[in-house]
C-alpha cells in the first residue's frame, strides 16, 4: 500500500464533496419531477420514467460515495499509524537531544567547537591523526577559565594489541603514535598559560567523543580492519535525561577510574 499522502487526501475530499453535491441535486430533481407529474397528468409517464432514471443515478452516486468514504477511512487509518510512528520517532530524537548528523565524520571541521568552548573533554584512541589536523586551533583558545582534557588509550592498556591488529600495525607503532600525540600536546602547552591535560585509560573506546559546554559530538568506529566513512552525530544538552548528560557522566567516570593515569605527569 502506498503511504504517501501527498496529493491523495485533497483528491479524495474533492470526490466526496462532488458526490454529495450530485446526490443532493438528483434528489431535488426527483422531487421536482414527482411534483410535475402530479401537475401535468398527461405527461406523468415521462416524468415517472425521468424520476426512475434520476433515482437510480442517485442511488449509484450514494453507493459510490459510501465506498469512497470507506476507502478514504481505510487510507486515513493506515496512514495515521505511519504518522504516529514518525511522531514517536521525532519525540525520541528530541528527548535524546540529537540535533544534527553529518554523513562523513572525516569532513567535519572542529575549529568552531574548539574556539567557542571553555570546557572541552575529548576521547580518542591514540589521537595523533586528529591532533595533527586541529593543533593550531588550541593555540587560539587560551583563557584563564579554559579547561581542556584529552582521554586516550593508555600505552600499557591491553587495547594497544587490538588497535595494532585493527590498523595493521605493531604494538610498538601504536605506542609511537601515542608518544607523538603527547609530544604535540606538550608543544601546545609550551605556548599556553592554561595547560591541557591528558589522561590514559585502560578500557576501550566505542566512539570518538568531543564534549563541549552545551553539546557533544560523537562518531563511532567500524569493526573491521582499516578505516572507513562513518557518520557524525551532535547532541544538545537537553537536561538531566538527555544523552549529553549520560556521555558527560561516562567521561567523568573514565577519568576517575582507578587505572586511569595522567600521561603528561607519567611521561614528563
Amino acid at each position: 500500500m502506498n503511504n504517501n499522502l501527498d496529493g491523495k487526501w485533497p483528491n479524495i475530499k474533492q470526490y466526496v464533496t462532488k458526490a454529495n453535491l450530485i446526490a443532493s441535486i438528483l434528489f431535488v430533481l426527483v422531487v421536482i419531477s414527482m411534483w410535475l407529474s402530479e401537475k401535468f397528468p398527461d405527461q406523468k409517464l415521462y416524468f415517472d420514467q425521468f424520476s426512475s432514471v434520476v433515482m437510480i443515478s442517485g442511488i449509484w452516486t450514494i453507493l459510490y460515495d459510501i465506498f469512497l468514504k470507506k476507502d478514504f477511512l481505510y487510507i486515513v487509518k493506515n496512514n495515521m499509524c505511519l504518522i504516529n510512528n514518525r511522531i514517536n520517532a521525532f519525540e525520541n530524537i528530541e528527548r535524546t537531544g540529537l540535533c544534527h548528523i553529518e554523513s562523513d565524520a572525516n569532513s567535519f571541521k572542529f575549529e568552531s567547537f574548539i574556539q567557542s568552548n571553555r570546557k572541552i573533554t575529548i576521547l580518542l584512541n591514540d589521537g595523533r591523526t586528529w591532533i595533527s589536523h586541529n593543533e593550531q586551533y588550541f593555540e587560539k583558545n587560551d583563557h584563564e577559565d579554559t579547561d581542556i582534557i584529552f582521554i586516550i588509550t593508555h600505552p600499557d592498556s591491553e587495547m594497544i594489541n587490538i588497535l595494532a591488529r585493527k590498523q595493521n600495525l605493531t604494538c610498538e607503532q601504536i605506542k609511537i603514535k601515542i608518544d607523538e600525540f603527547i609530544g604535540s600536546i606538550k608543544r601546545i602547552n609550551d605556548k599556553r598559560q592554561n595547560k591541557i591535560k591528558v589522561f590514559g585509560h585502560k578500557l576501550y573506546n566505542p566512539n570518538s567523543i568531543f564534549l563541549g559546554e552545551s553539546e557533544v559530538i560523537m562518531s563511532s568506529y567500524l569493526v573491521a580492519r582499516g578505516r572507513g566513512c562513518v557518520p557524525l552525530y551532535i547532541y544538545k544538552n537537553k537536561g538531566n535525561e538527555s544523552y549529553y548528560e549520560q556521555v558527560k557522566k561516562d567521561l567523568n567516570g573514565i577519568i576517575s577510574d582507578e587505572d586511569t593515569e595522567d600521561l603528561l605527569t607519567k611521561y614528563n
